[in-house]
């Protein structure tokens, strides 16, 4: 049974001036599933 590699990466350390460097390190983990976490106020969300 072969095994899934799973990448998840939060989207607030994503930076314009960083890009090359964060997608050569996706690429260099070779995901075969690739996630993007945003953190999300709810409490802000409810009440507007």
């Amino acid at each position: 049974m072969s095994k899934i590699k799973i990448l998840s990466w939060n989207v607030e350390h994503f930076k314009s001036d960083k890009q090359t460097e964060i997608a050569n390190i996706i690429k260099s983990y070779d995901p075969d599933i690739f996630g993007i976490i945003v953190n999300v106020d709810l409490l802000y969300l409810v009440n507007t």
